[in-house]
């Protein structure tokens, strides 16, 4: 017997480094928006090896990758593509929190085009 795969409609990846008060506000305002029909996958790539960010994943449905060390941004991106099983994937920038309601708003758009 084999596992099937889990196909999401759309994943998110999010790079961290020393900044998990700013992956707060970024889930809060990402999981405010996204439509519930949609079945997202989320990552947190944790670059930082002095703060551990495990205590969000007790709040959020998110996966946290703990880096041995820092990669920086593409690179930390670059970690989730295997893993990856959805139709969109889109990468956030923590500090822009903001530009999450205008990004839901477009992603709501599109998903009513597509039924």
């Amino acid at each position: 017997m084999y596992r099937v795969k889990t196909m999401y409609d759309l994943s998110v990846s999010i790079v961290s480094y020393n900044n998990k008060k700013d992956i707060k506000q970024c889930l809060d305002s990402f999981f405010s928006i996204i439509d519930s029909k949609l079945k997202c996958q989320v990552f947190i790539i944790n670059n930082s090896q002095l703060e551990s960010l495990e205590v969000l994943s007790t709040s959020y449905p998110i996966k946290i990758i703990q880096m041995s060390k820092n990669l920086g941004f593409g690179q930390g991106h670059n970690v989730v593509l295997p893993m990856l099983n959805s139709r969109y994937h889109t990468i956030l920038i923590n500090l822009f929190q903001f530009t999450i309601k205008k990004m839901g708003e477009k992603y709501k758009e599109y998903y009513k085009r597509m039924d």
